[in-house]
């Protein structure tokens, strides 16, 4: 009997921490519940982040084309006050064409008011209605500032809109795997925060300048001559568009070393360096040195803007890159992790 209980306590004893074959079942069970419910939060939040971002550059993509609108209507409308009627056609035609623009991005606010609120919409509208509503009897120095507030106003937008984007997609989703080492060393060669900064700043911001200059040389050569203070803005937007081209230049050549492939249309900015020194030397000698000017409004006006277009396409072609890479990271994470 003695013998009996001993066998058994050993028995019992051997058998102290080993798992039925149900609890381990229940434990893989709970391990795979975790990793999934792990794996489905992961997903979430990178889907979240990857449709804001999408939303983001649907923003700057319409703000651009805008922008280059109202830098266009700026250009039309001077010429149209100083008297040439030949620009009438394409500015009613535009001016219909951005007011289905503003109706586009207010739309797309309604979607993503954390992006765009309900007051950037009313700004924009207020500052759509200043320059479209009795655009005739405004001065030409208050259309033309009327003009570059709303253009300014444009470009802070995009500058506010582009910092929700200042990092690679894949430094958002970083902390969802275990793989984006391998990511983040697949994306170290591409320049992202410079061509972000060229897209959505420095470009931009010299088109600006430039689009000032054919708004004040068109106005100036319609009307045969023009006034001191209009002038002066002049000879001081053409010393900025030297300093600004320096810059441009310089960081187009950083760029083309790392993404010339990708982005093939960043080698048209040099080659249309040539063009650009042409424009801005003839502005110089035949709209400011001028006491009576001879110039041509219509050759100026398409002289300037055939540069800008093409900046803008540099512009255009740098966001869709950027959104590209982040549609690259996003399949990346997905099939690594």
């Amino acid at each position: 009997m003695l013998k009996k209980t001993i066998l058994t306590s050993v028995t019992n004893l051997d058998n102290v921490g080993a798992a039925s074959p149900l609890t381990l079942e229940s434990q893989l069970l709970k391990k795979q519940s975790r990793q999934l419910h792990s794996q489905t939060n992961a997903l979430a939040k990178a889907s979240a982040q990857f449709n804001e971002r999408l939303s983001v550059f649907n923003f700057l993509e319409q703000l651009n084309h805008l922008c280059r609108g109202v830098q266009r209507h700026r250009g039309f409308s001077m010429g149209l006050l100083a008297g040439n009627q030949t620009f009438s056609k394409d500015f009613h035609f535009l001016q219909e064409q951005m007011a289905r623009r503003i109706a586009l991005i207010s739309a797309f606010a309604v979607r993503s008011p954390m992006l765009f609120s309900h007051t950037d919409v009313e700004r924009l509208h207020y500052a759509w209605n200043t320059i479209r509503d009795n655009w005739q009897d405004d001065s030409v120095l208050e259309n033309f500032e009327f003009h570059c507030h709303f253009v300014d106003q444009l470009l802070l937008l995009m500058l506010r809109l582009s910092d929700k984007i200042r990092e690679p997609f894949v430094d958002t989703i970083r902390s969802l795997s275990t793989v984006n080492t391998v990511i983040s060393v697949c994306r170290q060669d591409n320049p992202y925060p410079q061509l972000l900064s060229f897209a959505s700043r420095q470009l931009p911001r010299f088109i600006e300048i430039l689009g000032k200059i054919r708004a004040l040389s068109v106005h100036a050569a319609a009307a045969g001559y023009a006034e001191a203070d209009q002038n002066k803005k002049l000879a001081y937007l053409l010393q900025c568009a030297a300093q600004e081209k320096i810059a441009v230049f310089e960081l187009t050549s950083a760029l083309q070393k790392n993404i010339m492939i990708d982005l093939p249309v960043l080698l048209t900015i040099k080659t249309y360096e040539y063009k650009l020194d042409f424009m801005l030397t003839k502005v110089n000698q035949d709209i400011l040195e001028q006491t009576q000017i001879m110039a041509s409004d219509e050759e100026i006006f398409a002289l300037v803007t055939d540069i800008i277009d093409i900046y803008w396409r540099v512009t255009d072609d740098s966001l869709h890159l950027l959104h590209r890479w982040q549609k690259d990271d996003l399949e990346q994470w997905l099939q690594q992790g």
